[in-house]
């Protein structure tokens, strides 16, 4: 049976910090290898587990930091940085 080596995110059975596979067809099919898995495994997008527990990173990589990316991607920045362009493109585009 091929298993799946996507994370497991959103499992209601399972915490995302232990170690589980499932069939990639039989997804309610979950074998649990590990109750607690190394910290610093990703456990969610921009999350890691931290004594077993997913634990949220700002864009900082500092956990439970509320540090998000501003409009112009700067970390915790306040939007001050970024600058418009203006004007047409002509450009003939072919097939």
């Amino acid at each position: 049976i091929p298993v799946s080596r996507s994370p497991l995110w959103n499992v209601s059975s399972v915490s995302p910090c232990v170690l589980a596979c499932a069939p990639e067809k039989m997804s309610w099919l979950v074998v649990m290898f590990t109750r607690v898995i190394v910290d610093g495994t990703s456990c969610a997008p921009s999350s890691i587990c931290v004594a077993g527990e997913c634990a949220p990173l700002g864009c900082d990589n500092v956990l439970f930091s509320s540090a998000v990316p501003d409009m112009c991607g700067i970390c915790a920045g306040d939007n001050s940085t970024c600058y418009h362009k203006h004007g047409v493109i002509k450009k003939n585009l072919t097939r």
